[in-house]
């Protein structure tokens, strides 16, 4: 199809909304090709299909690519529906769509990532979000290194708050109803290279084997075993050292077919009762707490001990189930 005004007034409702749902789109093109047509054709309107939004979105990028933007496609972690974002194709920058951010709101931002892919991403608990709490004291830059340039001081309370409301307004950040942020869709699909590149050390991922359970256990960037997508939200393996992720839809999917339910590395029986995202939260505070409870010297050694029994106990259970489902299999 020829680049027309109708690309032009779609790349610009793309301009204007942070994400776009497929069924969102198929309305806007439809509204589009009858303007275009007039009233004295609506009968002669055709039905706007998967096929044609996936050709204007092809048309478009062939534009965007020139100034290196692009819409960029991603199915909801929740609902699996397509949702559709303007970003920037170019990765060695945060943000950089967002020219009119602060260097100092930028710098927050990076903080939050950091709460979200790394305190908040334990190997008990992956939460991939950051209480609202937790974010506004994120606020200050940290001193800098003696020789280097002089920090500036950061934002304020209500800087970051300002900040925070913005981020969610264009779409980086959602908020939920107990006040926890997390990446929206477009912020997952901007920063996907970005998470990569910082989040995941190269070298052990260029010396790790598939059956690297160490390897596996400690990545941070966390992908969907049944769909490889990115994955924030969703179930996980029971044991700990395994590094299987799945989205609950697809979850639902993937057990369809394999009725067995057992974790497709580990072989351990999969309940999906062990979540990631902001449900985990309950399990990292309880650690936290903990683990502040007693002094270093003894966090150290009990937190040794303690993984060697959760190791054990998994096993123990593991082994509970795989009896159990046997005599299952007898009966």
């Amino acid at each position: 199809m020829p680049y027309s005004d109708l690309h032009r007034a779609l790349a610009q409702t793309f301009l204007l909304q942070p994400t776009i749902t497929a069924k969102e789109a198929k309305k806007i093109i439809a509204s589009l090709e009858a303007a275009e047509a007039g009233p004295n054709h609506e009968g002669d309107l055709r039905p706007i299909t998967d096929a044609i939004v996936s050709g204007y979105i092809a048309d478009l990028n062939e534009e965007l690519s020139k100034f290196d933007f692009e819409i960029r496609n991603m199915r909801d972690q929740k609902d699996r529906g397509t949702i559709y974002a303007f970003v920037n194709s170019t990765p060695d920058t945060l943000i950089q769509s967002a020219t009119h951010h602060s260097a100092d709101e930028i710098a927050f931002f990076r903080r939050l990532l950091d709460a979200m892919f790394e305190t908040n991403n334990t190997r008990r608990a992956e939460v991939f979000a950051v209480r609202e709490q937790e974010a506004l004291h994120l606020n200050k830059n940290p001193p800098r290194a003696e020789g280097e340039a002089t920090a500036t001081g950061g934002l304020t309370i209500k800087g970051a708050e300002e900040a925070l409301a913005a981020f969610v307004e264009e779409g980086w950040l959602v908020k939920s109803r107990n006040n926890w942020y997390s990446l929206a869709p477009r912020g997952l699909l901007e920063l996907s290279v970005y998470l990569n590149q910082t989040y995941t050390d190269s070298d052990d991922e260029e010396d790790a084997s598939d059956d690297d359970e160490e390897y596996h256990a400690r990545k941070r960037i966390k992908k969907c075993h049944a769909c490889s997508e990115l994955l924030t939200v969703g179930q996980r393996c029971e044991k700990l050292s395994c590094d299987v992720r799945m989205h609950e839809p697809c979850a639902v999917s993937f057990f369809r077919i394999n009725k067995d339910k057992k974790c497709p590395r580990c072989k351990t029986t999969w309940t999906g009762k062990e979540s990631v995202g902001e449900a985990a939260a309950g399990k990292l505070r309880r650690h936290v707490q903990k683990r502040a409870a007693v002094p270093t010297r003894q966090k150290r050694r009990e937190e040794t001990v303690e993984e060697g029994e959760e190791e054990q106990e998994e096993e123990e259970q593991q082994q509970q189930r795989q009896q159990e489902a046997e005599e299952d299999d007898d009966e």
